[in-house]
């Protein structure tokens, strides 16, 4: 498995419930998020919701560091088709902190 595959699993796993309770809570797709990782790795990620609701991701931007898989803290901004936004933080233990 590439680092970029090991990344993208990791990341899916962190972010689909908070995509999940934004899009319960009124944000408006598609969502548009940007994850920093603090070796300096960057994911950049356009969702919309397609068939019975379903969260389809894409990915539209990455740099992934080839020498470390997942480095925490992770920093995730996530923006709505109106503007409305907020940052996620997700520590060593998977567990998210909203800080809007």
């Amino acid at each position: 498995m590439s680092n970029r595959e090991d990344y993208a699993v990791r990341i899916d796993l962190l972010i689909e419930p908070i995509i999940e309770q934004r899009l319960k809570d009124g944000f408006v797709p598609p969502l548009r998020a940007a994850i920093v990782f603090a070796n300096g790795s960057i994911i950049a990620f356009q969702f919309r919701v397609g068939g019975k609701r379903a969260v389809e991701g894409a990915v539209l931007a990455e740099y992934v560091d080839p020498s470390e898989t997942t480095v925490y803290p992770i920093n995730m901004l996530l923006v709505d088709s109106r503007g409305e936004a907020v940052l996620v933080m997700f520590g060593p233990d998977s567990q998210s902190r909203a800080a809007n």
